[in-house]
């Protein structure tokens, strides 16, 4: 049969194609003991790491040590108390308010100062374009106001220098 049978490839065509039997129901082939043998390798695996961490937890409580993920971290050492679930959540949920009540005060400060700064821009610039802006009888600028404005501003800059 050719490969494009009514738009459909056959199984030999689809195992051809992309290097696997789409209709397998078990992982691996039976010299590899159809995956079952590698399901079982990781699972004691699994098992001995777990018994393993008990173990170590174990000694480790027993000789006082304090693990990194055990259920009082160092925070809590250093007040010197020993906090319940209950307690140690509320705390961290305490600490989480403060923390949002610090970054809201820390934003509005922020953007009161931008608003100022915003502020005394446009009225500087205000008054600069009144002072341009005015003309004489004729229509014509004037030019004292210009020439005013430009002595100021080198003024400025030997200043800084």
């Amino acid at each position: 049969m050719d490969e494009h049978t009514k738009g459909r490839m056959s199984k030999r065509a689809h195992v051809k194609r992309h290097g696997v039997d789409k209709y397998k129901k078990f992982i691996g082939n039976q010299s590899e003991g159809q995956g079952f043998a590698d399901n079982r390798k990781r699972k004691i695996q699994h098992e001995y790491l777990k018994i393993l961490s008990k173990q170590r937890k174990k000694e480790e409580y027993e000789t006082g040590q304090q693990l990194t993920n055990d259920k009082y971290t160092e925070e809590d050492s250093l007040r010197g108390k020993k906090f319940t679930k209950y307690s140690k959540s509320e705390w961290h949920s305490q600490q989480r308010k403060e923390e949002k009540a610090r970054k809201k005060t820390e934003a509005l400060r922020r953007k009161r100062e931008r608003e100022e700064a915003l502020a005394k821009y446009n009225s500087k610039k205000q008054k600069k374009n009144k002072t341009f802006s005015k003309r004489t009888h004729k229509g014509q600028p004037v030019m004292k106001n210009q020439i005013e404005y430009l002595l100021t501003k080198i003024e400025k800059q030997v200043d800084k220098t």
